[in-house]
């Protein structure tokens, strides 16, 4: 009876209220946050037949929060909590037989839930946690069947992992479920590692594209193109007379094109990915080209000369040059959706630039030392920025604020990147590390990814690759033999 009562309970007190309750916005404070007991401390092992393992070094259980699932508090579940009612669901939806748990001896009828339509109840179950909904389905049959519904499942594995599935044999239930798995590794640090070898030297920046493809550039002056599938090599480049330290790719009516920056001094664009067809060289800078983004049919470049300046990526010559800071411009960043970007530089500033106009907009002053690595988060409207000082900074890009201060690495933050709430780190103490840009928690500490400095690193939901100085790229793979269907 009680377990009927409060899943009823919940049900119906989300039909008279779920469309008044508002969320609760986030405040943003100030973190001055570490590595802590809630950090999960990961090795990456290379065993002596030559397979790499990652090895968890303090294992923390995870526990279930049960008073909080059998609640009547309607807010959103956390993902862990998912994660642990979708076991017990997943049981008894294959179960064969309900003849339990329709027994009216075991459970008493609840008239008024047969009475609603079967699409009112899933207004309502897309709001409940999975606890619930596994708790309803075993009241009857029809709501067996309800809870079970393939919409259903397909509802919530939007609304709760932004991820949608065209056609396809398998139930959206399943679908959810490797959700969940993959959720449940993320908080393990579970990944699948495996190294990719055949750069000489170096290796000082990556990129993806198309999903299955990844680029890099390397102090050997090549760019090869990996196939993320096989984790080999399939295109090796050499035109740059110095080493590549930079590479933007952008797609532009069904195909991808590229910039490169140099040592030399120089940017090439290429065509045809993955043919690498070079098509122009921009020369300008006096020293080596650090960084490149592309700004609405512009190429931005930042050199080692101090500047930053503008080309017309169709007649490869340069329309303008920002100059106010006071060293080397070690990143850049597009603001998407504008003509802005985020420049960071060994004069340990950021500064947001209209490149349309070369104004600069706004100085963002903090770090204590030089800038190595920036990021704009276009879903946060924040700028995350590390370097010398070891600190990683977020800021509030529309303001300036700088909103946390987050503390964990012992040596230069090379390179950052983010995906949602999780933000990426790599640094000299060869180290990389997971945080959660909203806590300011460090989730994740990779130890012994790279065996030097980490130079670059890239994190999407189901992956981060890096790249250091050993000359290779690791690839840890969370996502690995499950089905998720498509990012929203």
């Amino acid at each position: 009876m009680t377990q009927l009562y409060t899943s009823s309970a919940k049900l119906f007190s989300l039909l008279y209220s779920s469309n008044k309750s508002g969320r609760h916005q986030h405040q943003q404070q100030q973190h001055n946050s570490s590595i802590s007991s809630n950090t999960t401390h990961i090795a990456v092992i290379t065993q002596k037949d030559g397979h790499t393992v990652t090895r968890c070094l303090n294992r923390r259980p995870i526990t279930s929060s049960s008073d909080a699932l059998i609640s009547n508090n309607t807010s959103q579940p956390s993902k862990k909590q998912r994660c642990f009612a979708l076991l017990k669901f997943s049981g008894l939806r294959n179960r064969s037989s309900l003849s339990a748990a329709s027994s009216s001896s075991s459970l008493p009828s609840c008239d008024i839930l047969q009475r609603l339509p079967p699409e009112v109840i899933q207004l309502v179950l897309i709001h409940l946690d999975c606890a619930s909904i596994a708790r309803l389905s075993r009241t009857n049959r029809h709501m067996h069947a309800v809870c079970s519904d393939d919409g259903l499942w397909r509802t919530l594995l939007a609304r709760h992992f932004n991820a949608r599935i065209k056609h396809s044999v398998i139930p959206a239930f399943e679908y959810y479920r490797h959700h969940s798995l993959l959720e449940k590794r993320w908080q393990r640090g579970q990944a699948q590692a495996r190294y990719m070898t055949g750069h000489t030297d170096s290796v000082y920046c990556i990129m993806r594209y198309d999903d299955r493809y990844l680029v890099s550039g390397s102090r050997d002056h090549s760019i090869r193109i990996w196939d993320l599938a096989t984790y080999t090599c399939v295109a090796s480049r050499t035109h740059h007379d110095g080493s590549v330290l930079c590479l933007k790719i952008q797609r532009d009516n069904g195909s991808h094109w590229m910039v490169s920056g140099s040592s030399d001094g120089t940017c090439v664009i290429w065509h045809s990915l993955p043919a690498l067809v070079p098509v122009h060289r921009l020369r300008g800078h006096t020293n080596g080209v650090l960084d490149v983004c592309i700004v609405n049919g512009w190429i931005v470049s930042a050199s080692r000369d101090g500047t930053v300046r503008v080309w017309d990526q169709n007649t490869a010559k340069e329309i303008r040059r920002l100059d106010g800071h006071g060293g080397p411009v070690n990143a850049l960043q597009h603001v998407s959706g504008t003509s802005h970007v985020v420049s960071a530089s060994g004069d340990g500033t950021l500064k947001i630039w209209n490149v349309d106009t070369g104004e600069c907009l706004r100085t963002l002053v903090g770090h204590m030392r030089g800038l190595a690595c920036a990021k704009y988060d276009p879903m946060a409207g924040r700028i995350i920025s590390g370097g010398q000082d070891a600190l990683l900074k977020i800021w509030n890009a529309n303001t300036g604020d700088c909103k946390a201060t987050l503390v964990g690495h012992d040596q230069l933050i090379r390179t950052v990147d983010c995906c949602g709430d999780r933000v990426v780190t790599g640094s000299y103490d060869r180290t990389l590390k997971v945080w959660d840009a909203t806590t300011g928690q460090c989730l994740l500490n990779f130890q012994n990814a790279h065996d030097s400095w980490i130079f670059n690193a890239l994190i999407s939901s189901t992956q981060i690759i890096s790249a250091g100085q050993d000359k290779r790229i690791l690839v840890l793979d969370f996502g690995h033999d499950l089905h998720l269907g498509e990012s929203s």
